[in-house]
C-alpha cells in the first residue's frame, strides 16, 4: 500500500531519484578516486556530517564533476539537495 496521500510528494529515494543523476562514465571515473556514486551505503554514510554526500554536492556545484561536463542543471542540483535534506539514508 502506498503511504503517500494524493497531492503529496514521495520522499526522495537514492535508488529512484539520486542514483540516476550519475552517468556510468561518472561512476567509473569517480570509482578510480574511491568515490562510489552508485553505492547507497557510501553515499548515505553519516560520518563527518554526511561528508561523502556533501563532497559530491560540492563537486557538482563548483563544476569539478563531471570532468569536462555536461554540468548539472539547477533542477538536478535541487533534486540532489532535497535528497540530502530529507536524509537519503532513510530512503534507499
Amino acid at each position: 500500500m502506498n503511504d503517500v496521500k494524493k497531492g503529496e510528494k514521495m520522499p526522495v529515494s537514492y535508488e529512484r531519484d539520486i542514483r540516476p543523476l550519475f552517468r556510468q562514465i561518472d561512476i567509473d571515473q569517480m570509482n578510480k578516486h574511491n568515490v562510489f556514486l552508485d553505492n547507497y551505503t557510501y553515499m548515505a554514510d553519516p560520518s563527518n556530517d554526511h561528508g561523502n554526500a556533501q563532497n559530491v554536492e560540492d563537486s557538482v556545484t563548483n563544476q569539478s564533476m563531471p570532468p569536462g561536463g555536461p554540468y548539472w542543471r539547477d533542477e538536478q542540483l535541487i533534486l540532489y539537495r532535497s535528497g540530502e535534506a530529507t536524509d537519503i539514508c532513510l530512503n534507499p
